[in-house]
């Protein structure tokens, strides 16, 4: 998996108030409440990508040396 289970509840989190945000009467904040949700979960996901990135970086480091040989 590529989330811990930290980061998967992060996401379940942030797409639970987009959900239950969605179904509110629009009142004129809907929209920016959204978005900002949306761009929250983005930025997390962006920190996870990087993470998992660092993380792998040696093996990804590994292979390459392996192809160029």
């Amino acid at each position: 998996m590529l989330l811990t289970d930290e980061e998967q509840d992060i996401v379940k989190a942030l797409l639970h108030l987009i959900a239950e945000e969605s179904k509110n009467d629009a009142d004129g904040m809907i929209a920016d409440i959204l978005f900002s949700y949306v761009e929250l979960l983005l930025q997390h996901m962006n920190r996870f990508y990087q993470r998992w990135f660092n993380d792998r970086l040696e093996e990804i480091r590994a292979i390459d040396r392996e192809y160029k040989e």
